[in-house]
């Protein structure tokens, strides 16, 4: 059951797009399930905190960040793309119940696995070669080449 600031942010958001609202609860349900078993109080708890400033949003979202890298990230369950993605969503419902986030400091203070590119490397002349006699039709080796 999603806490009922959640289900604020999302009924906001699937007036909109409500296919977007989907895939945003599926992002936030771990933000949920952060705070529940990590901090050990519901979101709307946590809001209030962090309104009230009693807790720091900039360490709340790095340990959330964090977490989602050591568990998620590591064995394979998310992708660095992922992990953005849920970190930024989670920082857009706080700040749609007016928690302030300033981006400068987000940007300081919490950090976010990079995507890392697959390395391109071209073909060597003897994979060139096959490709090239595996062709039957002329029209198609010509076209290859």
């Amino acid at each position: 059951m999603a806490d009922a600031l959640i289900d604020d942010y999302l009924n906001n958001l699937a007036g909109q797009n409500p296919r977007s609202a989907i895939t945003v609860g599926y992002y936030l349900k771990d933000f949920e399930r952060f705070a529940n078993e990590t901090m050990r109080i519901t979101v709307s708890q946590l809001v209030t905190a962090l309104k009230d400033k009693e807790l720091d949003v900039y360490s709340i979202l790095q340990k959330y960040a964090g977490e989602l890298n050591d568990h998620l990230y590591q064995t394979g369950k998310n992708t660095a793309k992922t992990i953005n993605y849920k970190v930024k969503y989670a920082k857009r419902l706080l700040e749609y119940h007016d928690v302030e986030i300033t981006q400068s400091k987000f940007r300081i203070k919490v950090k976010i696995p990079r995507n890392v590119d697959p390395e391109l490397t071209p073909l060597d002349k003897e994979m060139i070669r096959k490709i090239l006699n595996a062709c039957d039709d002329i029209r198609l080796k010509t076209f290859v080449l």
